[in-house]
C-alpha cells in the first residue's frame, strides 16, 4: 500500500515537471494585419470579364463542368476575400507561436525567414511542415527584426529569402 502511494507520489510529481516546463512564456507579441492586396474596380470588372470570358469557352466548346469549375472558384475567390484583412494577435513563446487562437509548436515549421527592407517591409515567413498551409507571412511592425531573428534561431532552421520572380510578379500584378 505504502509503495503503491511513492509509486503514485512519483507519478504526480514527474506529471507537475512536465506541466511546468510547459509553462507557455511570452518573449514577443505583437499585432498584424492578414497580408492582402487592395483590389480596384478596374481589377475587379477585369476578373468579371476574365471569368465570363473563360466560362462562355468552356461552355462554347462542350467543356460545361471546366466552365463550371471556374464559376465556381471565381465565386469561392470573391467569398473568402470580400472581407477586410483581420487582425491577427500574434505572440512567441518559449514552446511556440500563437497565431490569434491557433498555436504552433516549434516542430511544427520547417523555417523561417526574415524580409527586412529597412524603413520599408519587415515580415517574418514560417514555412510549415504540413502541406495543408505551406507559409504563414507575418508583419514585425515595429519590433526589432534582429531580435526576433536571434531568438527563433534558436527553435527553427533560418533559410535566407529568396524571390522568386515569377511568382511575385503574377501577386503584384494579379493582385492575388
Amino acid at each position: 500500500m505504502s509503495q503503491e502511494l511513492n509509486n503514485q507520489n512519483l507519478e504526480e510529481q514527474k506529471a507537475n515537471e512536465v506541466q511546468a516546463s510547459r509553462v507557455e512564456k511570452v518573449l514577443f507579441a505583437w499585432i498584424s494585419k492578414e497580408e492582402s492586396f487592395e483590389k480596384s474596380k478596374t481589377w475587379q470588372i477585369f476578373m468579371i470579364v476574365l471569368v465570363l470570358v473563360i466560362a462562355s469557352l468552356g461552355f462554347y466548346f462542350a467543356s460545361w463542368s471546366f466552365s463550371l469549375l471556374v464559376i465556381v472558384f471565381a465565386f469561392v475567390y470573391y467569398i473568402t476575400h470580400k472581407s477586410a484583412p483581420s487582425e491577427l494577435n500574434i505572440k512567441l513563446t518559449n514552446i511556440g507561436i500563437q497565431i490569434s487562437n491557433t498555436f504552433y509548436p516549434y516542430t511544427s515549421f520547417e523555417s523561417f525567414t526574415i524580409y527586412y527592407i529597412p524603413e520599408k517591409k519587415k515580415k517574418l515567413i514560417l514555412r510549415m511542415k504540413n502541406n495543408i498551409i505551406a507559409e504563414r507571412t507575418l508583419d514585425l511592425a515595429e519590433l526589432d527584426v534582429f531580435l526576433i531573428q536571434e531568438f527563433l534561431k534558436t527553435k527553427i532552421e533560418e533559410k535566407p529569402y529568396k524571390e522568386n520572380f515569377l511568382y511575385d510578379a503574377i501577386i503584384k500584378i494579379f493582385k492575388i
